[in-house]
């Protein structure tokens, strides 16, 4: 069953089968580099989708062997895959508009989930480009677009606090990442400790504030 499915990251030469959105099947392929070429679909694509609940690339849903696609896709509402989304490259310049993520999909070759992350500011850019839902600015600041997420990530980041090993409340950052920048070490080690994976990082204790 598809809602059980659990997204993996493939084994590289590991087979591959195309699905029409119905649930039908098309084709297998030894690898996923074999299926792109093929298809002229983007690997980073088809991999991004591979074994996803809910998403295809390329107008296909793709899966690895054991995992049968059941046409589960067909029978969701699209929601905002109705919306218009504009396309712009990494300099800003509008390239074009399409009738909807699914249509910017079959296009592009780049997924329509990623595509509408971008529209909904959850990712920064998907398959080398901007993406905005409604866009009619025939050219955007760039710079403002990532200083919008910069601003959002930085909200939604908790403080750290650094103590000895003694207990001692050594000092104080506004995230882990800017933690791990400024005292050398991983954000990764520093965030292990928070939860209570490790004991100390870099010979201190580490906790959210």
């Amino acid at each position: 069953m598809d809602g059980k499915l659990i997204a993996r990251k493939p084994l590289p030469g590991k087979e591959v089968s195309q699905y029409n959105i119905a649930g039908r099947k098309l084709a297998t392929y030894k690898s996923i580099s074999a299926a792109a070429k093929k298809c002229g679909i983007h690997v980073s694509n088809i991999s991004f989708v591979l074994d996803k609940i809910n998403l295809s690339a390329g107008g296909y849903v793709w899966r690895t062997k054991g995992n049968i696609y059941r046409g589960a896709l067909a029978k969701i509402p699209r929601g905002n895959e109705g919306k218009p989304v504009t396309q712009y490259d990494m300099n800003g310049n509008k390239i074009r508009t399409y009738g909807s993520t699914r249509q910017a999909q079959h296009e592009t070759g780049i997924a329509s989930g990623s595509i509408s992350a971008v529209a909904r500011g959850k990712l920064k850019s998907s398959g080398g480009y901007i993406w905005l839902y409604d866009g009619n600015a025939k050219r955007i600041d760039v710079e403002k677009h990532y200083a919008s997420t910069y601003e959002r990530i930085q909200r939604n980041s908790k403080s750290v606090a650094k103590y000895s090993l003694e207990g001692s409340l050594l000092k104080t950052y506004p995230s882990i990442s800017v933690a791990g920048k400024e005292e050398g070490i991983s954000a990764k080690r520093i965030s292990s400790v928070i939860n209570r994976y490790s004991k100390s990082a870099g010979g201190f204790l580490w906790k959210i504030t």
